[in-house]
């Protein structure tokens, strides 16, 4: 399995039970888990960044709650384009599991290799119905254990589907780019993308 080749690439066990702890008491009290990790990166997914994205910012990080109360499936898109409002696309995302992730409660999926050929249209986002199903009998399952953590080539074509294990499914994805990257947004002021792992080298990927 190669970042490059596929898209994706997984880690398993990159989060420790007691990182998870921090996590889970982050979500009982309502604060964000994403947020968590950005103010406090466990030491294992800090040293990822810094041999992966040397000089990494954040543009965007998300958590996910699936159960019985909130429920939906993520089709086939990919994690850039137009939409992004930044002068160049995102590169990575880290996708860390909270909770078990089994093909029973919607796991990523992953068309392999389909990151290569770029953007599928230029306003990113999903991929268009007849693009996607000429090649779904490729999709792989990529199940994930709490703690395990997979990284995601922003162009690859991935989904999730619904949760119906009757168990909590929370994750997270934090989602890197380019320390110069440049919001584009004109209507309100541009976006400050804070660093949050310090570079070895350089300040770019």
């Amino acid at each position: 399995m190669s970042l490059e080749a596929e898209g994706r690439l997984w880690r398993r066990a990159a989060l420790d039970d007691a990182t998870l702890q921090v996590l889970d008491a982050a979500c009982d009290t309502g604060a964000s888990p994403g947020r968590r990790l950005l103010l406090e990166p466990p030491a294992a997914l800090n040293a990822l960044a810094r041999e992966l994205l040397p000089g990494a910012r954040p543009v965007r990080v998300v958590a996910f709650n699936k159960s019985e109360a909130e429920n939906w499936a993520l089709p086939w898109h990919q994690d850039g384009g137009r939409f992004w409002g930044v002068d160049r696309d995102p590169f990575l995302q880290l996708w860390t599991a909270l909770d078990d992730a089994g093909p029973d409660a919607g796991c990523l999926e992953f068309i392999p290799g389909t990151h290569a050929a770029g953007l599928a249209t230029p306003l990113g986002g999903l991929v268009p119905t007849a693009m996607a199903a000429a090649r779904e009998h490729e999709a792989v399952r990529l199940p994930a254990e709490a703690g395990e953590v997979i990284l995601v080539h922003n162009h690859v074509w991935h989904r999730a589907g619904v949760n119906r294990s009757g168990r909590a499914r929370r994750s997270f994805s934090v989602c890197y780019m380019s320390a110069e990257t440049r919001c584009l947004r004109r209507k309100r002021a541009p976006r400050q993308f804070p660093r949050v792992f310090l570079a070895a080298k350089s300040e770019v990927f």
